[in-house]
């Protein structure tokens, strides 16, 4: 599946493996939309090391509980994802 110039949404992309994914898709020539709700300058940050390698990325400040927010905050782009990366969090089972 040729993915260039298409748009990856990471949620969580401010930080961690989902800035990591965010980097190795825009290296791909994936264009990003990166994700957050606290954390905001470190989302900018990444949004701009994006952009300087010669890719798109947006800044999308949205509450991930809520699913079709997704899809309504990147109509404020006029573009749609072709890759939703959910958010990549180890939680250890709780002990019975």
């Amino acid at each position: 599946m040729d993915l260039h110039d298409r748009v990856a949404l990471i949620t969580g992309a401010s930080g961690g493996l989902g800035a990591v994914t965010a980097r190795l898709l825009a290296g791909h020539g994936v264009n990003i939309a990166v994700t957050h709700l606290g954390h905001r300058d470190e989302a900018a940050d990444l949004c701009r090391q994006i952009k300087a390698k010669g890719r798109k990325a947006f800044l999308v400040h949205l509450d991930q509980t809520d699913p079709a927010s997704c899809w309504l905050r990147l109509n404020d782009y006029n573009t749609k994802a072709y890759v939703v990366v959910p958010p990549l969090r180890f939680e250890p089972q709780s002990k019975c």
